[in-house]
């Protein structure tokens, strides 16, 4: 089942721009990012990553593809044509621009929750560039809506 989020940034918000890797996005003024990883001079390092949080929320962020790309077929999509490999993504989903799906319910660890985003690759849904979510347990879905909204603003430069 599909859930669309739509959105427009607020004029005060601050906006990132990677001139290395070629890629921006906006985020609240009461949200931090860490750049210190993702800026580094060679594009081709596999340790890159960029990250916006607030206390124990964190989007970010991968460059490369750090672990390899995941793909996952939702509950509206095919198996025909998929890679053998594509995992099945079962409930309900939120669309983010049309671009980037996540499941609606967290992967639920020991001291926190992630999700994994998913960006449509032109055929199906991977991880290119591998993005996650992290909450804490009792999380509140307002800060998630939240990274929902920075990350429709991520595009390229």
């Amino acid at each position: 089942t599909k859930t669309s989020a739509s959105f427009a940034v607020p004029k005060d918000w601050k906006t990132y721009a990677n001139k290395i890797r070629f890629y921006s996005i906006s985020y609240p003024t009461t949200w931090s990012i860490d750049t210190s990883k993702a800026e580094t001079p060679n594009p081709e390092e596999n340790n890159t990553e960029l990250t916006i949080f607030k206390e124990q929320y964190r989007l970010t962020i991968y460059f490369p593809a750090f672990f390899g790309p995941a793909t996952c077929l939702f509950d509206d999509e095919s198996k025909i044509g998929a890679p053998e490999i594509a995992d099945r993504c079962e409930g309900k989903y939120i669309e983010l621009n049309n671009s980037r799906r996540r499941l609606v319910t967290p992967i639920v660890l020991p001291d926190h929750v992630e999700w994994t985003i998913y960006s449509n690759d032109g055929n199906f849904f991977a991880t290119i560039p591998p993005i996650n979510y992290v909450a804490p347990l009792g999380y509140k879905v307002d800060q998630i809506n939240t990274m929902d909204q920075i990350l429709s603003t991520f595009k390229s430069l």
